[in-house]
């Protein structure tokens, strides 16, 4: 596919565009995937990134696909040994312009759609300092979590913030304060703030690839054949975003959610730690 000046329709184009075939519907290859906005920067840490990873795969994540505007050396053998796996994809997203919103995130997002399309039953959009986390004491993954919410093309799940610049660590499970600790979000940040963002405003989605017709970075607007958003209560599943926000004048509380994940991710975390 391109795209020529109407002035001159027979002319040779400017710029030429690969066009992906989705696989037929019902073949997917994945239950869930994800799909990372442009990635630009310098990514706090390695460890970081594997936690994210790690964490995410436990949800029931078998693929990823990251837009590589400017990623940092220090974290590409991770990425490489991920991308061994077969379970990282990144694609090159160099912008002719920087007039664009965040490195145009929400033409990634649409782009990530399509290629998702006929591959993924479901995918999220997640930023790297968030996760969609089940809140069901019950509920271990996504598909775990999927199974209590009923049909939708769309679901939103509301966000709450665990502010970067408190370190409380829960002393209840016996948890040691050595390295591994003190750079894990998820085993360390348990007080958010006792607020959660109501649905479209810092929301992010799960959905069906090949029923979604326009979304923006929170809200999806309109699905195809009729289907439906769910609008999923935070005592089901709430994102968690590691972050400090000044904005919102309100107190903490506690939060363990993610302390029923402690073993196996502190598992997985030392094994890849050492790449």
């Amino acid at each position: 596919m391109s795209i020529v000046d109407g002035a001159d329709a027979c002319g040779y184009p400017s710029n030429v565009f690969r066009v992906h075939k989705a696989p037929p519907t019902g073949s997917a290859l994945f239950n869930f995937t994800v799909c990372v906005p442009p990635v630009s920067g310098d990514y706090p840490s390695t460890q970081r990134l594997i936690e994210w990873m790690e964490m995410n795969r436990l949800l029931g994540v078998e693929l990823f696909t990251f837009y590589n505007k400017s990623i940092n050396s220090h974290v590409t053998p991770i990425f490489r040994e991920y991308m061994n796996q077969g379970i990282v994809e990144i694609l090159h997203w160099n912008l002719p312009t920087r007039e664009v919103h965040y490195h145009a995130q929400t033409a990634s997002m649409y782009d990530c759609l399509h290629r998702h399309r006929g591959r993924a039953s479901f995918t999220g959009f997640l930023d790297l300092d968030e996760f969609i986390i089940p809140h069901s004491a019950e509920d271990m993954t996504w598909g775990d979590m999927m199974k209590r919410l009923p049909l939708a093309c769309s679901y939103s799940f509301r966000s709450s913030f665990f502010p970067g610049n408190y370190s409380y660590v829960y002393d209840g499970k016996g948890l040691t304060k050595d390295a591994l600790l003190k750079h894990s979000y998820l085993l360390n940040r348990l007080k958010r703030k006792n607020f959660i963002y109501n649905h479209h405003e810092r929301s992010k989605f799960i959905v069906r690839p090949e029923q979604i017709s326009s979304f923006s970075v929170h809200v999806t607007y309109n699905c195809t054949s009729g289907g439906k958003v769910e609008l999923v209560s935070p005592d089901v599943g709430l994102i968690h975003h590691y972050r400090n926000d000044k904005l919102v004048p309100r107190g903490t509380i506690w939060d363990n959610t993610t302390l029923k994940y402690e073993n196996v991710l502190r598992e997985r975390y030392i094994k890849l730690i050492e790449i």
